[in-house]
């Protein structure tokens, strides 16, 4: 498996992968997808019963096994700043859903419905989000909570 990502042609043909997959989805992003993204639904509940169904959420898991290889070529072998904050994704993942329900609460339904559309925007929230959780300042305040000494 390493070598099929640390080969030659793989960083170009990842960025390719990863480009593409988001200028797709930037594009041509489907509606009501969630209960398909995330696998947690039966195919009746989400109004789907035949047999073909299988096989679009087949096509699904074969599509997100190639983004999965786009994204492992396109992560560096060497250490740079930003694996610091990937050292305290504990942080990121415990603390994020507290931003995302205050500013549920705080921004008007009609106003969120029309941020849920601005896929940039979004991104670039969730790149902000991480950045402030995954700073050296919040684990230091935040250590005595996430890491107890039992």
């Amino acid at each position: 498996m390493k070598k099929a990502i640390r080969s030659k042609y793989s960083r170009p043909v990842g960025l390719v992968i990863i480009l593409g997959t988001l200028l797709s989805l930037g594009f041509s992003f489907p509606h009501n997808v969630v209960p398909w993204l995330l696998g947690d639904t039966s195919y009746a509940n989400m109004g789907q019963e035949e047999w073909v169904d299988g096989l679009y959420r087949g096509f699904q898991y074969m599509l997100t096994l190639i983004v999965v290889y786009g994204f492992l070529t396109v992560i560096p072998s060497n250490p740079l700043k930003v694996s610091e904050i990937g050292e305290r994704t504990l942080y990121v993942y415990l603390f994020h859903g507290f931003i995302i329900k205050s500013l549920e609460i705080t921004v008007l339904d009609k106003n969120l419905f029309n941020i849920s559309g601005q896929y940039h925007l979004l991104i670039i929230l969730s790149f902000v989000i991480c950045l402030i959780l995954g700073s050296y300042v919040t684990k230091k305040y935040t250590r005595p909570l996430v890491e107890l000494k039992i």
